[in-house]
Formats: C-alpha cells, sequence, structure tokens
C-alpha cells in the first residue's frame, strides 16, 4: 500500500510513515525524511524558545486565551518587555536544559506561582516537576497525592479522595489502601 507525503507530495509506501492513531488510515501525514528535516530546521532555530515567550504573553495578556483567568486574570504579569529579553536572560538555561531533557520535556515554571513571569522566578522544569509545582498541590513528606496513591496501591486519586473526604492529610497520605473492601476506608 502507498501514501502521499503531505510535504514533498511523494507516493511513498506506509513504512515511511510514523504511526498516528489518530488519523484515518494510521498513519501521520508527512513522510519520515521530511518529519526529521522540519524537526531539524525547527530545533537548530530558537523558534521553540520563541513558542514558550508567546504562551506567557498570551496566558498573562490576551484575555481571550484559554488560560488566561488562571494568570493575568489572577494578576500575573510577563515582565519581559520582549521577546530579545527574554532570549537574554533564559537562552543558556533552556539550552542546558534541553541538553539534558529534551526539547519536549522543558517547560517554563514559575518558582512561586503567585508571582509574574521574570527571570528571576522562572526556571525551566520537565512536565513531572512543573506538575509538583501548581497551586492545587498537596505534598506529604515531598510526595504528591497522585504519587502516594500509587505507592499505597489504590487508584491515582485514592489520597485526593480521601481528603475531600475529611480526612486530615497525614492520615490520607499514610493509611494503606485495603482493596478487599475495595472502598477507601483506614485500617485502623
Amino acid at each position: 500500500m502507498k501514501k502521499k507525503c503531505g510535504k514533498c507530495k511523494e507516493i511513498k509506501s506506509f513504512k515511511d510513515f510514523t504511526k498516528n492513531k489518530s488519523n484515518k488510515d494510521g498513519f501521520s501525514h508527512v513522510c519520515v525524511l521530511c518529519s526529521r528535516i522540519e524537526c531539524k530546521n525547527y530545533y537548530n532555530t530558537d523558534n521553540g524558545l520563541k513558542g514558550k515567550f508567546k504562551s506567557i504573553e498570551a496566558r498573562c495578556e490576551n484575555k481571550n486565551a484559554e488560560n488566561y483567568k488562571y494568570y493575568g486574570g489572577r494578576g500575573i504579569k510577563n515582565e519581559w518587555l520582549s521577546y530579545e529579553d527574554f532570549k537574554s536572560d533564559m537562552y543558556k538555561s533552556y539550552l542546558k536544559h534541553i541538553e539534558l531533557y529534551g526539547i519536549k520535556e522543558t517547560t517554563i515554571d514559575r518558582i512561586n506561582n503567585n508571582k509574574n513571569y521574570c527571570k528571576t522566578n522562572c526556571k525551566w522544569s520537565t512536565w513531572k516537576e512543573q506538575s509538583r509545582n501548581k497551586r492545587r498541590v498537596i505534598l506529604y513528606k515531598g510526595l504528591t497525592t497522585m504519587e502516594t496513591s500509587k505507592k499505597l496501591g489504590g487508584r491515582m486519586n485514592l489520597v485526593n479522595l480521601r481528603i475531600n473526604r475529611g480526612w486530615s492529610i497525614k492520615k490520607a497520605f499514610t493509611t494503606p489502601y485495603s482493596q478487599s473492601h475495595r472502598k477507601i476506608h483506614p485500617l485502623q
């Protein structure tokens, strides 16, 4: 079976395309070769960094942006006056982070979620690190509710359910999960 590449327009074998279940035929629209060239061109420029800056601007300044209410709507501002200022402050650390974790695992993270985007309050984080730095995350002895839920052997929301039902933080994080009863109850 053959398919036409959406980029180079050549007709190629399906083995020249990566699998993609979201497409009707189960394969990507662009062949592997074109995809590599696009990727190389994208990552050899600072477009990835510029995209991160544009996202910050949108979250903080565009009232129509999907997440504006969580950022600009709460008074969070972007203190960088231009992309050049942002690049000057953050590009070196950005390159170091993508070298260690890859570009897909490199996200801009505010150290204090109640403060603005600026050099002293921002760092590069992986998605996992960033997920721990949210206003609604509850930590107990350095572990999140999800990490503890897995450790206790229950569903990923086990600890959150317990807290929502009025359990103390300590009890919710330390009470073992009882599979025999299939419900959330203390064993003590």
